[in-house]
Formats: structure tokens, sequence, C-alpha cells
């Protein structure tokens, strides 16, 4: 009810000389009729009484037309301004619609294009660097671990995953210690289904929030891996090393 209230002051605001004029002419019209009637104004054209002058009786006969069609054409360009309106709204939004979905767009080939970009220098540094024969004082190792950890915030659920399938897969989590250490890595929502990281050294990583399930993690080392919100459903965990608080 208040907001109604609120709604009709703010279109008298709007228009305040049209909501004073319209009860004003009301008035006086029901005056005219009244007076007409009751005093016997001859010139109102409702005193009864057949005057050869027109009368104001007459002249709102001859006018009526007109008004009627100015209330028409009124009412016309009225719906025609609300359709107007209505169009452009949907513009509006049908343009924010497309911004979004190019951000999206854009923001997806961002990830994609740095994922591969992780997956070719790091491909150098197995190939050409000698990744996996380095020792943990190695200038190439500490390049390995830049680069995981720098990717990993940037890239949704699905692409972290793809990075620990590729460090799995290119046995950097399998040495004591690994050639990749994942403690404190950024693995949160991670996509995971299916995914083959038996044996993996996965102890202090956050993979808070990802999808475990049906994945082979038997014999991987979990110790402090956050697990909060996981799914770890149907999950392979035979043979797994974890805290002792777990």
């Amino acid at each position: 009810m208040v907001a109604r209230v609120r709604l009709w002051w703010k279109k008298i605001k709007a228009h305040p000389i049209i909501t004073l004029l319209i009860p004003f002419l009301v008035a006086l019209f029901l005056t005219i009729i009244i007076g007409g009637y009751r005093f016997n104004w001859s010139w109102t054209g409702f005193a009864g009484d057949k005057e050869k002058y027109k009368t104001l009786y007459d002249w709102m006969q001859l006018l009526f037309i007109p008004v009627e069609l100015a209330i028409a054409g009124f009412w016309f360009n009225h719906r025609e301004r609300k359709a107007a309106e209505l169009r452009v709204e949907n513009e509006r939004k049908a343009v924010e619609l497309r911004a979004e979905a190019e951000q999206e767009i854009a923001i997806d080939n961002q990830q994609e294009t740095a994922l591969q970009e992780y997956i070719k220098e790091m491909s150098e540094l197995l190939l050409h660097e000698k990744l996996l024969k380095s020792q943990p004082e190695d200038e190439v190792r500490k390049i390995a671990q830049v680069l995981t950890f720098t990717i990993l915030p940037r890239l949704n659920g699905e692409r972290k995953g793809s990075v620990l399938r590729f460090l799995h897969d290119a046995n950097l989590l399998d040495d004591v210690p690994p050639i990749i250490d994942l403690h404190h890595a950024d693995l949160r929502g991670a996509q995971l289904k299916f995914a083959n990281l038996h044996g993996a050294d996965l102890s202090g990583a956050d993979l808070s929030g990802a999808n475990l399930e049906l994945a082979d993690l038997s014999d991987a080392d979990l110790e402090d891996t956050n697990f909060r919100d996981a799914n770890l459903l149907l999950a392979n965990l035979k043979g797994t090393y974890r805290s002792p608080d777990d």
C-alpha cells in the first residue's frame, strides 16, 4: 500500500499541471450541469428550454467527436511510447546478455590458451631440460614448480583437473619427495571424475569442492590434503596414507 502511494505521488510530481487540471475540469463540468438544472442556466443547454442560440450542450455535442479523437490519439501515443520503452529495455538486456556471453567466451579462451602454454613449457622442461632426472635444488625443478603454482589459480575446475592429470601421467607426482610439490596448491573445485591418480603425492593440496567420484586414489599420499566438500563417492582409497586425524 505504501509503495502504491509513493508511486502515485511520484506521478503527481512528474505531471503537476495535468494532475491539477483534470479535477478542475471535472468540478467545472459538474458545476455547469448542476447549475443548468437547478438554477435554469439556459446557456448551458441543460435547463430544458429551447433557445435558438447554441447552448453549451450544443457545443459539447459538436466537440464530442474531436475530444474523443484527441483521447484516442493520446491513448495511442501512450501505448506506442510504452511499446518503444519496452523495445529499448529488451534491446538493452539483449546487449547485456551478449556482452556477458562474449566475456565468458573470452575468459574461457584465455584459460585454454594459458593451459596449452603451460603444457608446452612443461613439455620443454621434460624433453629438453631433463626435469624427471632433476634434483630438488636444481633450477629446472624450481621453474616447473613456479609454472604450476602460477597457472592453477587462473583455471576453472575442469582445467585444474587437466593439470593434475598431466602431472600424474608425466610421473611428476611419484617420487619421494615428488618433483612437483602440491602443498598448498590451489586445486579447489578440480574436476577429477574417473581420474587415475594411483600413487600420486597429493599431500597438503587444497582439493576442497573437488569432484573425485570414481577416481583411483589407491596408494596416494593424502596427508593434510583438504577434501572439504569434495565428492569422493566410490573413489578408490585403498592403501592411501592420510593424517591420523582424518
